[in-house]
């Protein structure tokens, strides 16, 4: 995610929010590609309270859920209620949720390149439109009860900066 966000131009930068099953160490090397391209970064570590998580994700201009395990988003689908700007990669589920999405979300590979591609598109698009949001609520939440698992290992957002 860092080496996608140091491939953007502009004013922008990474939040990098939620508890990580990694050490910070490991978090900060994976963020070296982007602090060395004077990317302001926000890392805000630990478990976030659901308030919490949700002002973050409505404050962002866009939300970046990259990962190759398969399921239902939470992090995904708070973002599209927000009706802020989503970047889905990797897993085959994420590109469903995005052709489910009514083009609120965009998906890519899960690749710097792939994620990059997709950022400078939501970034230099106008925002996401608010429009009916029960029918992929009720989807959402028929899945996630489904019985489909996954498991995170940490979350990554991104935003265009207006106030880092």
């Amino acid at each position: 995610m860092a080496e996608a966000v140091s491939a953007l131009t502009g004013n922008i930068g990474l939040v990098i929010a939620g508890q990580a099953e990694v050490d910070e160490s490991i978090i900060e090397r994976w963020l070296t590609p982007a602090t060395e391209h004077g990317v302001p970064i926000m890392r805000l570590a630990g478990t976030l309270g659901e308030h919490d998580f949700d002002s973050i994700i409505q404050g962002l201009d866009c939300v970046v859920v990259a990962h190759s395990n398969e399921g239902p988003s939470g992090i995904l689908a708070k973002a599209v209620m927000a009706h802020t700007a989503v970047v889905a990669a990797g897993a085959q589920s994420l590109k469903r949720d995005a052709e489910f999405s009514g083009g609120r979300v965009l998906w890519s590979e899960l690749t710097p390149e792939g994620i990059a591609s997709s950022l400078t598109s939501v970034l230099h698009s106008a925002p996401p439109e608010a429009g009916p949001t029960l029918d992929s609520q009720q989807i959402f939440a028929d899945r996630l009860l489904s019985g489909a698992r996954r498991r995170f290992s940490w979350s990554e957002k991104t935003v265009g900066l207006s106030g880092l």
